[in-house]
C-alpha cells in the first residue's frame, strides 16, 4: 500500500468511526486512527467472549455508556452495541511504542499498555459500522481500555509509558448531555461495579448534576443498577494531573520513553 493509499485507507477508517454527521463524533480520539499501519488490517485479533444486551434498550433515547472494558473487547462491544443502533464512540488516548528502523532491522521498546490489538479491532470493525449506516442520530457508547493503568513490571529497565488517564474533558459535560435529552449513564464493566479513580472524576460530575449514574457488569445476568460515585479526594485530583503531566507526550497523547537508572 503506497503512503496515500494508506492516509486514504486512514482517513476513511476515521470517519467511519467518527462520522461528521454524528454529533458525538467531536469525541472520538484521533491518536490511534493517526498510527494505524497496513499490519494492523491483518494482526491476529483475540477472541471476544460475546455478551447478552438484552438489557440495552434500543428505543430508549435518555441513556448513554461508558464501556470500559479490557483491550479490543471494548471496541467489540462498541460494535455490538452498534447492533442495537448505539454509535460507538472510541476515547482511546494512549500511543502504541515506536517502531524503529535500523537498517534493514526493526525494533519495538515494550509498552505497558499494550493498544496494537484496539488498532486492529478498529481497523476491522469501520467495515461493519459502514455497513449499518447508524442514524445521525444514534446516541453513544464511549469506549476506554480498563487496562489504562496497569502496573510497571520492577524488573524491566527500558520500556514505554504509555499509560493514560482520562479527565472529564475527554467527555461530553452534563449540561451537554442533559441538552441532547439525556437523564441516564451506564458504566459497563466485565468484572466489577466500581469506577476507576480517573473516570470516577467525569461520572461524579455527571451524578452531580443530575444524570443518575448506573453501573452494569457483564458477568452477571442483572441488569444496570444504581450507582452512588463516590467525590475523588483533591490529593487524587492532584495526584492524577501531576502524573498525566509526566506520562504526556509533546502530542499530548499518552506514551513516553522510560530508561531506568542502573545502581551499584
Amino acid at each position: 500500500m503506497t503512503d496515500l493509499n494508506e492516509e486514504k485507507a486512514k482517513a476513511e477508517i476515521f470517519e467511519a468511526w467518527a462520522p461528521a454527521a454524528s454529533r458525538w463524533s467531536a469525541w472520538v480520539k484521533p491518536v490511534l486512527f493517526a498510527v494505524m499501519r497496513p499490519r494492523h488490517a491483518e494482526m491476529d485479533l483475540p477472541n471476544y467472549r460475546k455478551s447478552n444486551l438484552s438489557w440495552v434498550q434500543p428505543d430508549d433515547r435518555t441513556a448513554i455508556y461508558v464501556l470500559d472494558l479490557p483491550g479490543a473487547e471494548g471496541v467489540f462491544l462498541g460494535l455490538d452495541f452498534a447492533e442495537r443502533g448505539i454509535r460507538p464512540i472510541p476515547v482511546y488516548n494512549a500511543l502504541p511504542a515506536p517502531i524503529q528502523h535500523q537498517g534493514s532491522a526493526s525494533t519495538q521498546m515494550d509498552a505497558i499498555v499494550d493498544v496494537e490489538p484496539i488498532i486492529g479491532s478498529l481497523w476491522r470493525g469501520a467495515a461493519f459500522l459502514e455497513e449499518k449506516n447508524l442514524s445521525p442520530a444514534a446516541l453513544p457508547a464511549f469506549l476506554l481500555d480498563s487496562n489504562r493503568n496497569s502496573s510497571v513490571p520492577p524488573w524491566v529497565a527500558e520500556y514505554f509509558d504509555n499509560r493514560s488517564i482520562s479527565f472529564p474533558s475527554d467527555f461530553p459535560s452534563a449540561e451537554y448531555l442533559r441538552s441532547a435529552g439525556i437523564s441516564r449513564a451506564v458504566l459497563v464493566k466485565r468484572d466489577s461495579s466500581v469506577a476507576q479513580s480517573d473516570l470516577a472524576q467525569t461520572l461524579r460530575q455527571w451524578q452531580d448534576a443530575g444524570l443518575q449514574i448506573q453501573s452494569k457488569r457483564l458477568d452477571d445476568d442483572a441488569g444496570p443498577a444504581p450507582y452512588f460515585v463516590k467525590r475523588p479526594s483533591r490529593l487524587l485530583r492532584v495526584w492524577l494531573a501531576v502524573r498525566a503531566s509526566f506520562l504526556r507526550s509533546e502530542s499530548g497523547f499518552f506514551g513516553v520513553p522510560v530508561i531506568r537508572g542502573s545502581s551499584g
